[in-house]
């Protein structure tokens, strides 16, 4: 019989899901590294906002997490068999979801499920894929080398993530990119790439779990593209994760961007699966 619980504490929550969520690590970057960091906000007693987290379980074993951080979509992991529980249960309790990603096959059984209950409809508003990165390929670079970000930086950051965004379509205000790139010089987690004294390109570190941290921010303005700056810059930044101790990287692409794909990949990144974002609509 498959039980459906949620938790207010995001402590106890990954004392629950981790081992199940860790089974795939990689693939699971997104979900573990949200949890993550909602316990160490926890921990040192920072607002936390009202995250929703829920696992179902069946015979006392995790078959299926979600987690959201609202205004957010819900993050969905588990066993596609869970799924029409799960939106029942969801339904009862008068939940409302703005969209819903995951793995490619249980992000789409999700949001047909729900679609069908609710009467609202879907678009895919992103295709992705994960890559891991165990081993780096040396290849050809640019003259240059990477650098932590620094309070010099800031303007330039802050204006990088809002175009970053902008082709994304992630649709972030300027004060939310100002605060994105505050926080991220702060928590000293992005990095660029400079090159004859110019900063031509970064990279951010995100979401470390027990074994590995994402790559994500890369962006190079328009104008000093093609010159292997975002692969120097991702390279570099990589190596210093695996200098830190982690034993893997991971990354999303846009899956309607080749070029990108094909970049990492030369670098020695290697799928470890598809995750698809949904829309609802009424």
């Amino acid at each position: 019989m498959m039980k459906l619980k949620t938790y207010s504490s995001p402590g106890a929550f990954l004392d629950k899901v981790q081992r199940f969520l860790e089974e795939k690590e990689a693939l699971n970057n997104l979900p573990l590294g949200i949890i993550e960091s909602l316990v160490k906000k926890e921990k040192s007693g920072e607002d936390f906002g009202n995250p929703f987290l829920a696992a179902i379980e069946q015979n006392s074993e995790v078959i299926f997490v979600v987690v959201r951080t609202p205004p957010h979509n819900a993050v969905v992991y588990g066993d596609p068999s869970a799924i029409f529980y799960l939106v029942q249960s969801l339904r009862q309790e008068n939940i409302l979801l703005p969209g819903v990603l995951g793995p490619k096959e249980t992000a789409e059984s999700f949001a047909s499920r729900w679609c069908e209950l609710t009467g609202q409809t879907r678009k895919i508003s992103m295709d992705q894929r994960i890559y891991k990165l165990t081993n780096i390929i040396e290849g050809k670079k640019p003259n240059g080398n990477l650098r932590e970000a620094t309070q010099e930086d800031f303007d330039l950051i802050a204006k990088w993530i809002y175009q970053f965004a902008e082709e994304a379509t992630e649709g972030l205000t300027e004060e939310e990119c100002k605060e994105r790139a505050k926080r991220a010089i702060d928590e000293k987690s992005i990095y660029v790439w400079v090159s004859e004294g110019k900063v031509v390109s970064m990279a951010n570190k995100a979401r470390p779990t027990r074994n590995g941290a994402t790559v994500n921010l890369v962006y190079t303005p328009e104008a000093l593209r093609n010159k292997g700056y975002a692969s120097a810059c991702v390279t570099g930044l990589s190596q210093h994760l695996f200098d830190q101790g982690y034993k893997f990287c991971t990354l999303y692409t846009d899956l309607t961007n080749p070029t990108s794909n094909s970049i990492y990949m030369k670098i020695g990144y290697r799928p470890v699966g598809d995750s698809i974002v949904y829309e609802f609509t009424s």
